[in-house]
């Protein structure tokens, strides 16, 4: 599969809109279209809003937060490896905006 189309379907043509809801088509969008996903998935935003939370209650992320490489890791594990920074990077951006997490400092989140 190419771009969400399945093998033998013509490039011009539009894709299925059963195929756009999937998870493989979310998938290959996380390759092709990372602001797509953030935009869309709601399951990398409760992945990564789950894992800010548990691991910002450990005591080595209780005072500042948990740094950034250290989220993108655990996403990368729990969600798949195809996360790159600037997807979750406009993800945290977008969990901020809407008061579900705070910037402790430059790159270091903690839950509301």
């Amino acid at each position: 599969r190419r771009n969400g189309r399945r093998s033998g379907q013509d490039s011009s043509s539009d894709p299925d809109p059963r195929l756009e809801k999937s998870w493989n088509y979310s998938w290959n969008c996380l390759f092709t279209n990372p602001l797509q996903v953030t935009d869309e998935e709601k399951q990398l935003h409760n992945v990564t809003l789950d894992i800010i939370r548990d691991d910002c209650t450990q005591p080595k992320y209780i005072e500042r937060g948990c740094p950034f490489r250290h989220i993108l890791n655990c996403v990368r594990q729990c969600y798949g490896a195809g996360v790159t920074e600037a997807t979750l990077q406009r993800l945290l951006d977008g969990l901020e905006c809407s008061s579900q997490i705070v910037s402790t400092m430059d790159r270091y989140y903690t839950a509301c």
